[in-house]
């Protein structure tokens, strides 16, 4: 009995020490993986640290382009004052101005010398409104230009514009000139012909 009993014990004890074994074993690589996952956990957080140190680079790098994008583009919405002077835009206004009171003058000659039926004062009113008009919008065109905040455009666009501006206010004003030269014309040959008339009748008692 007592032969038997010690030779459980033995077995139990081998069985205790395999067991205990295999539990330090398994201990053992445990502790190997959990140092493996504290090394990726490591690598990890060393590349999260990098790719966060890159981002913020890249985003300030994009917004110091932003802010001297923002600043060109600000700065194309201001007018330099040299601008305004150029002296095309004295030029421009000078010949509007012009364009105005030539028109006006030369169609009150007209009207006072009762030489042309009222259709014939209708029709060239018509011609010349399409030259005011035409040069009521170079006119805006240049308030635009000038304007502070309104359009985006480098100095050298505007004194561009400018021009172009200043070149197409002349032709306005030259037609203006050849209406009231070509209406001139036929304003005097109606009037030689009636002081003709009138010199007719006067001569034969009429």
């Amino acid at each position: 009995m007592k032969t038997l009993i010690a030779i459980i014990y033995l077995l139990f004890l081998s069985f205790n020490a395999g067991a205990q074994s295999q539990e330090l074993q398994q201990l053992k690589l445990d502790i190997e993986k959990l140092a493996q996952y504290k090394a990726m956990l490591s690598e990890m957080k060393q590349g999260y640290e990098v790719l966060q140190k890159g981002y913020n680079k890249v985003t300030d790098l994009s917004k110091s382009n932003f802010d001297l994008h923002k600043k060109f583009l600000d700065a194309q919405l201001q007018v330099d004052p040299a601008v305004q002077r150029d002296p095309s835009t004295t030029r421009i206004n000078t010949n509007w101005n012009l364009i105005n009171s030539e028109w006006q003058a030369g169609y009150k000659r007209l009207v006072a010398s009762s030489v042309f039926a009222g259709a014939e004062l209708s029709a060239i009113r018509e011609l010349a409104a399409k030259i005011i008009e035409a040069g009521k919008a170079d006119m805006e065109q240049l308030r635009l230009v000038l304007q502070p905040e309104v359009l985006r455009m480098t100095d050298a666009e505007r004194l561009a514009v400018i021009n172009l501006i200043n070149v197409s206010i002349v032709k306005r004003l030259e037609d203006v000139q050849a209406l009231n030269k070509n209406n001139e014309r036929v304003m005097s040959l109606r009037l030689q012909q009636k002081r003709d008339v009138n010199a007719l009748r006067k001569l034969n008692g009429l």
